[in-house]
């Protein structure tokens, strides 16, 4: 749910790996996923690596910023229609 309440607010998330994550967290469309301390750390330093004049992370927040506009657009009784609505036909 944190998941959904960060995207609404247009914030791409840092997301532990568990089961069915990757419904929402796409890796470098909106976020990234990781297993272990050691891997948050590396995401972490890769995203603040020489900030705010890293122009790859620049480009990357940007693209994240574009989908995550787009999951806005996405209202829940749009979504709702779109996948839940038939099974409770």
């Amino acid at each position: 749910m944190k998941v959904v309440d960060m995207f609404g607010c247009g914030l791409p998330v840092l997301a532990h790996d568990f089961r069915c994550i990757n419904e929402l967290v796409k890796p470098n469309e909106n976020g990234y996923i990781f297993r272990d301390s050691k891997e948050l750390a590396e995401q972490l330093q890769l995203w603040f690596d020489n900030f705010p004049n890293n122009k790859d992370q620049s480009r990357l927040c940007e693209t994240f910023k574009k989908n995550l506009q787009v999951f806005q657009e996405l209202r829940w009784k749009e979504n709702w229609d779109l996948v839940a609505s038939n099974t409770f036909q």
